[in-house]
């Protein structure tokens, strides 16, 4: 994981973020120990309803896109950060709305979670980390791989 955080303590907020860490079972790193693991891209999504899949895929790799993935009604474009803005600007000349458009850290590999209970401490981990005032963003490379049950309420 990679965890980008804006603070004006540092003193305050690198203790804070490591004992989420330790809530999660896991251990915090160096700055940039992980993010060899991760490479900066364009990430651009749209709903699979305004256009063909083969027609953006077209209209995407002329304007330089990198790959495209379609999956639970929604295109997902990836493209190399020198060629987000000629993406971009080429969806929207063609009239299409994008639900997210931004640069991000993606994942070069990803590790497949497949037991239920690693899998809902992942993402209370994820959550803790979302909730905290100082994360901006939180890049992870896990693939939850396996259907995940609601928790009962607690009274």
């Amino acid at each position: 994981m990679v965890v980008e955080c804006l603070t004006d303590n540092k003193n305050r907020t690198a203790p804070e973020i490591r004992k989420l860490f330790e809530l999660g079972g896991g251990k915090l790193g160096g700055p940039g120990s992980t993010a060899w693991l991760f490479e900066k891209k364009g990430v651009i999504v749209l709903e699979a309803a305004q256009i063909a899949e083969d027609e953006l895929l077209e209209l995407a790799l002329e304007a330089g896109a990198e790959d495209m993935t379609t999956s639970g009604g929604y295109h997902q474009l990836t493209v190399e950060p020198a060629a987000f803005e000629a993406v971009r600007a080429a969806l929207e000349r063609r009239g299409l709305t994008t639900e997210s458009c931004e640069l991000a850290l993606v994942p070069k590999s990803r590790v497949v979670i497949e037991d239920p209970a690693v899998a809902r401490k992942v993402v209370r981990f994820l959550e803790l980390l979302d909730d905290h005032d100082d994360v901006q963003s939180v890049a992870s490379n896990e693939l939850i791989a396996c259907e995940l049950e609601q928790e009962p309420a607690r009274t």
